[in-house]
């Protein structure tokens, strides 16, 4: 969560229109430094999602059914939401 806060900020941050050559190569390295960062987070997320599925292939336990869908539900609804958002935005343009 830190990482996608701090992508936003560093996208926000070299959006900005800038004048000088010396801030737009500042900005190129500041997107570098954050995809860096971003990469290794989702490798570190991956390899503990990993880990985490082994432990439960090798014992598993029950899950909460209802809990389950209603989070997969409104992940759904979300992505639609936005899939409708961005094709309106084509759309327009």
């Amino acid at each position: 969560m830190i990482t996608l806060g701090v992508t936003l900020l560093a996208t926000w941050f070299t959006q900005r229109r800038t004048a000088s050559q010396t801030a737009i190569s500042q900005n190129r390295r500041l997107e570098a430094g954050i995809a860096l960062l971003n990469g290794v987070s989702l490798a570190i997320v991956a390899i503990l999602l990993r880990s985490e599925a082994i432990k439960h292939l090798q014992s598993p336990k029950p899950l909460l059914g209802l809990p389950l869908l209603g989070t997969a539900g409104l992940n759904l609804i979300t992505n639609g939401v936005r899939f409708i958002d961005y094709t309106m935005t084509i759309i327009t343009i």
